[in-house]
Parts: structure tokens; sequence; C-alpha cells
């Protein structure tokens, strides 16, 4: 990609788009970041942009007057990556730098996100999978990033307490900064491969997400199973996401042997945002049962601008996230899990108001406010020089 060095005089932020290759196996945290950085490139600021991007993603964000666009070599999101963009910032003078995806850069100062669950709980699903080296990887990438930085947002106030208390010496960096749910695209909804005749009748029960011991698909198969064995007619159950084979055949291959009918139980892994939007317009109830979230989960509120109602987990930040827009059942609870499943199925009413309630939150959140908070903190930067 050309690239052409900006000469204005004006101070340089740094903007790492580097997660952007997580758009595959981790979706959620890949739109977050394209969607803050688009509302930070569109705001009026006394600095100019500096955005550095994997190879291949030049055209997510468009060059133009007070930001530059800097393609760098790398296949994977990982420590070497973010060495690279700390390297670009420091040879530019960036004055300040900003990282959405909260893994450091190796650069100071620098105002960061640093929401996901998986590396707020610092290895939770690395650990339980036997992954240690990748948990002490996480906690030293961690205590780095919080020792170099000036500001960590994340994206509640539960994720802001539970690092204070596991980092008390950088306690008062912790601010809690909602994300903001962008207008729901018009995506061409895509009919997938894996319907089945009297689909588009009978719907389905929605989970859209990866597939890890945090994200609790197996006790979701579990409480379906519940459903199936108590004779009542469902939806199929359709879960969405990438999954590691071997996490599959070790976890939930097993879990879908015990049903009595698991051709209703539809795993069709990644797919793409037509066939995912089709999910959501067939979509009876959404379902989060994940134990661990920075702020929920994406698609809760995908779910919630689709007009669909939401069961979620009242674990970690759920509660904090939806409101009053989800029904709430304990995430390692089974049978609690069936029963918010088969309420929200039966009871009209229900539905009706989880569906209000859930348009209102998501009007809530906006990516102006959110842009706000981080261009004020970076404002502070800038200003001390």
């Amino acid at each position: 990609m050309p690239r052409t060095v900006m000469t204005s005089k004006r101070p340089l932020v740094g903007i790492d788009a580097g997660a952007l290759m997580l758009s595959k196996s981790a979706l959620g945290t890949a739109k977050f970041v394209r969607e803050q950085t688009r509302e930070l490139l569109a705001r009026q600021v006394p600095w100019d942009w500096l955005v550095a991007v994997p190879r291949g993603f030049g055209q997510v964000f468009a060059a133009g007057p007070g930001r530059e666009i800097v393609e760098l070599d790398g296949r994977k999101y990982s420590v070497f990556a973010t060495v690279r963009t700390g390297r670009l910032w420091r040879e530019r003078r960036c004055t300040a730098a900003f990282s959405p995806a909260g893994i450091s850069s190796f650069f100071s100062p620098i105002v960061c996100n640093y929401f996901d669950s998986n590396l707020f709980e610092f290895g939770r699903s690395a650990v339980t999978s036997g992954n240690r080296a990748r948990y002490f990887l996480l906690w030293a990438m961690a205590t780095d990033t919080f020792r170099r930085a000036r500001t960590v947002f994340v994206n509640s106030e539960y994720c802001a307490d539970f690092l204070r208390k596991r980092f008390p010496r950088h306690r008062d960096k912790f601010l809690a900064n909602p994300p903001g749910i962008s207008a729901a695209g018009s995506v061409p909804i895509e009919r997938p491969e894996f319907t089945a005749p009297g689909l588009d009748e009978r719907g389905c029960i929605l989970c859209s997400s990866a597939f890890l011991d945090s994200k609790n698909q197996r006790r979701l198969i579990e409480a379906y199973i519940v459903l199936q064995r108590a004779g009542r007619a469902l939806p199929l159950l359709i879960l969405i996401g990438p999954c590691p084979p071997e996490y599959f055949e070790r976890v939930i291959r097993p879990a879908v042997a015990n049903s009595p009918r698991p051709e209703e139980i539809v795993i069709p892994g990644h797919v793409a945002d037509g066939v995912l939007a089709w999910a959501f317009a067939h979509a009876r109830v959404a379902v989060q049962p994940s134990f661990a979230e920075g702020f929920s989960s994406f698609s809760v509120f995908q779910a919630m601008q689709s007009g669909v109602p939401v069961a979620c987990a009242n674990a970690s930040s759920h509660p904090e996230a939806v409101g009053r827009a989800a029904l709430l059942f304990d995430p390692s609870s089974v049978g609690e899990m069936a029963a918010a499943i088969s309420r929200v199925l039966d009871e009209p009413a229900l539905r009706a108001e989880l569906v209000e309630a859930g348009y209102r939150r998501v009007a809530e959140l906006t990516w102006t406010a959110n842009a706000e908070r981080v261009c004020g903190e970076i404002a502070k930067i800038v200003a001390t020089g």
C-alpha cells in the first residue's frame, strides 16, 4: 500500500488496529476495534492520527486529512505484531498512543482498552485447558501494559473493580467506559446450507460465541436436552462460532451424543454475516450462558437490535451490561438455564417486554460517548506534551 508520511506540525497519536486480524477467531473483538477506531477518526481533535493496521487491511479505514494508515507485516495478532507497532510509534515520535485491544505495544505514554474476558480473567480458559504458558504470557503482558499506561479503559465497573483488586498499584488507572452499539447494518440475509424443512416456522434457539469452557456451550446443550426429554416441541438449537476441533471432540460432541434427537442441535462453526443475519431473523430466543465477559457479548446486543428476546447468565459483567433487557439465570445450573429458556419461549408477555427493553438498552450505548472519554484522556497527555 502506498505510504505518504504526513508533515503536519500537530501532535501525532498512534492507534494499534492489529486486532483486525481476529475477524474470524474473535469476531466481537475485531468488530469492537473497527467500530471504535472509526468513531475516533471521525472526531475533530487537535492532533493527527497514525493508524497501524495488518497487511491487507489498509482499506478498512480511509486515509485523509488528519490521519495516516500504515500497513504492517504480520499474519498473527501476537507480541511480535505489537512490537512492530510500538517501533512505528517511536520512529514517528508519537506524543501518545491508543491500543483498542489492550495488548501492550511497549510504548509510553499509552491509553488502552483492556476488555477481553480471557485477558482480564488472566488466562482462565488457557489454564483450564492446560495451557499454562499462555496464562503466564498474558499475565506478563498485562502487567507491562498497566505499568506503562496512563489510563486503562474497561467495559464495565465489574471489570474495573476486578482489576483494581488484582493490581492495587495501578488501581487509579482503571476506568469503566462502556462500548457503543452501532446501528444494525443492512446485511443481506443468506440462507444457510444447514436449514431443514419447516425450520422457518419452527425457528431456533441461538447462541453465537466462540467455543471455550468459559463460554459454557456444554451446559447450554445439556439444558436443551433437559427440555427435549420433557417431551415438548422445541425450536432447533443453533450454536454458531469458531470451535477448535480438539475441543469439539473432547467436550461438544459427547454432550450432543446424550441428546435423544441430536439432529436438532446444529453446530455450523463460523458463518458468514448473511447467515448470522438469517439466524437472528429466525431466533425465538438468544442465549448467552458464558461465565466471564468484559461487557456481556456483542451477540447479545445484536439480538436486541434484531428484536430477539435474550436469556443471559447472571455472572461477571452480564447484569450490568444488559440491565433489565434480559432474563438472567445461573450459568452453572443446567436446570435454571432450561427454565429461563422455557419461560421466554412460553410467555408472550415476557417476550414482548424483553424485546422492548432490548431496543431501549442498545439505544443507550453509543460510540460517541465512548470516544469522548478516550479522546479526553489522550488530550490530557497531548496538553502536557
